[in-house]
């Protein structure tokens, strides 16, 4: 039996996702939309030079598509290109540890020994 999550996934034209980047209170912002629908949103907060996530949404229709992990990475390339890291919060729902352990395994981040985890790339 095929999921729901699955026939979304591929029924999503790629082609109509697009990020926008803002800066508010403070906070890097990377907006997902799909067409012109906010599908969620990753905060990030300067850390010296570096950034920490503040907080990520992605909303319920969108969620279990992989769409948070494509933040994620989209963030972690985004600040490479600008030598920037991107560090884990200290404090994480069980689905961001996930995604964080995805982003070891596909080599873009390292888990550090306080438990936090930190963009390699």
């Amino acid at each position: 039996m095929i999921r729901l999550t699955q026939i979304l996934t591929e029924n999503i034209d790629r082609s109509k996702l697009r990020v926008k980047t803002a800066t508010i209170g403070g906070l890097l912002v990377y907006m997902l939309y799909y067409d012109t629908k906010k599908i969620g949103a990753l905060r990030l907060k300067p850390r010296g030079s570096d950034y920490r996530v503040h907080g990520v949404v992605v909303y319920d229709r969108w969620r279990g598509q992989g769409f948070g992990t494509g933040l994620y990475k989209f963030a972690i390339r985004k600040l490479a290109q600008d030598a920037k890291k991107l560090y884990s919060d200290y404090t994480r729902s069980a689905e961001a540890t996930n995604i964080w352990n995805r982003l070891v395994a596909d080599g873009l981040a390292e888990k550090n020994p306080d438990g936090t985890y930190v963009s390699v790339i």
